[in-house]
């Protein structure tokens, strides 16, 4: 199976099979589940194949890892485990790095500086599954930085990695929409909105369709292909970013907005220097791009009766009835006081933290509360050590524009990395999105020579 999406021989025809997966798994969980297992039992034989250049292991790895939000979706538990992205990734990058001898030398010390909170728990309740769930997310970023750092690609390979990324997510599309009730039929309010996104958390689904959005828009503007269709890929740009927005969860659909602005950020810093790598220009199509998002964003506003646009202003029922100040705290749905909790632990307990997985049980007015920064937990539960870990996965996206010349792929990379970063800041570490495009943004796509031959498919 592997081999049909590294070939891609049949895009549309993948595209539709995936839109039906994802429909299918609307009545039964089954599908998925088969299709999980059934994946893996038919690329064995190719993934263990030894190559140096566009990984195998690493095209597994990233397209059955992004299945984890559709089997949380289907409640898929115990077939799908329910934390599967965070154990899958955990052991087959152990097993990447152990086969392919990867040393990435900056994820090694981050990794470093999160063991310790293992061995201390100063509110006494943290249990085994607290550990994993708090844990094992910046454990697989260390992982993924060890891992992919410097892990060459050619361009061929590096667009098979961005359509595998995005084939869940058109499952999750798929899944969401056939779920949604009329539009008709849906109150909307100044919070998240279930509705929408499967009756399943939306901000971990506006997480999955904003990254969706990102990634076709880059298929799109580079004229890669994807569907096939060019008229497609913008149309379904157009929908990841209408579904993604009726969720009413701001931070995945700002995420991948972030990932399109740096990319053409990158493209006008590096305008010069486009010819010199025999890169097209691609600012005539940023403004077909831009119109059609603001006119989905329109279209949603009207549909939802103007509540959309308040909800990216920041209001709040309270806010609006003039009952609530409107601070930042209000804005960001009170992860500023989950954040403000966290750096007063740090306060206290400087040198070690509280111990993994021990700071929701410490906080005062958030106790009990699941942080959504991960920067709060990490420097709370861990201390100095968890400063430094942020602080060197902040440098690792300093060095990602010296490993690749080609400002295209600069953009990319450092539009992934954006991405990543920002959804720890509303997201944790939850999804599999922060620590895989971690890991890909660090990646090396080379320029093969014209005489250099290599199995590319």
């Amino acid at each position: 199976m592997i081999k049909v999406l590294i070939e891609n021989k049949y895009p549309f025809i993948l595209i539709v099979f995936h839109v039906l997966l994802g429909m299918a798994s609307t009545f039964s969980s089954l599908f998925v589940i088969v299709y999980f297992y059934s994946f893996i039992l038919t690329s064995l034989s190719y993934v263990f194949s030894a190559r140096h250049i566009n990984s195998y292991l690493t095209i597994f790895i990233i397209y059955l890892v992004s299945f984890e939000i559709l089997g949380r979706m289907t409640q898929s538990n115990p077939y799908i485990p329910y934390e599967m992205g965070k154990y899958l990734l955990f052991f087959t990058l152990l097993l990447g790095i152990l086969l392919e001898n990867r040393r990435g030398f900056i994820g090694v010390i981050m990794l470093l500086c999160l063991l310790p909170a293992f061995s201390y728990d100063y509110s006494g309740e943290v249990l085994f599954k607290d550990l994993i769930f708090n844990l094992l997310g910046p454990i697989n970023i260390c992982l993924t930085i060890i891992y992919f750092y410097k892990q060459k690609f050619t361009l061929v390979g590096f667009k098979t990695i961005i359509r595998v990324l995005i084939y869940p997510t058109i499952c999750v599309l798929s899944y969401v929409l056939i779920k949604t009730p009329d539009l008709s039929e849906i109150t909307f309010s100044l919070g998240a909105n279930f509705d929408t996104t499967g009756g399943f958390g939306s901000n971990q689904i506006s997480t999955i369709l904003g990254m969706g959005m990102y990634l076709v828009f880059l298929m799109w503007i580079n004229k890669w292909v994807f569907s096939g269709y060019r008229w497609l890929d913008l149309a379904l740009v157009g929908v990841f970013a209408f579904q993604g927005l009726l969720s009413f969860s701001r931070g995945g659909m700002i995420g991948g907005a972030l990932g399109i602005l740096i990319f053409i950020v990158f493209m006008n810093i590096y305008k010069s220097s486009l010819t010199r790598y025999n890169m097209p220009s691609v600012n005539k199509y940023i403004l077909v791009a831009g119109v059609a998002l603001l006119l989905t964003f329109a279209g949603a506003n009207i549909v939802t009766n103007g509540t959309l646009l308040l909800r990216y202003q920041g209001e709040t029922t309270g806010t609006l009835a003039g009952v609530r100040e409107k601070n930042l705290n209000a804005i960001t749905t009170g992860r500023w006081l989950i954040m403000q909790e966290d750096y007063k632990l740090f306060e206290r307990y400087p040198d070690t933290g509280v111990g993994a997985g021990a700071s929701k049980f410490l906080r005062e007015q958030s106790k009990g509360v699941v942080t959504h920064l991960e920067l709060g937990r990490l420097i709370a539960e861990h201390g100095i050590l968890g400063l430094i870990n942020f602080s060197l996965l902040l440098l690792v996206g300093c060095i990602i524009p010296f490993i690749n010349g080609n400002p295209v792929y600069k953009g990319i990379l450092v539009g992934f990395y954006s991405v990543a970063l920002y959804s720890t800041f509303h997201a944790a570490t939850r999804t599999y999105v922060s620590p895989i495009l971690i890991g890909l943004s660090v990646i090396w796509i080379i320029e093969l020579k014209q005489k250099t031959k290599v199995i590319d498919n």
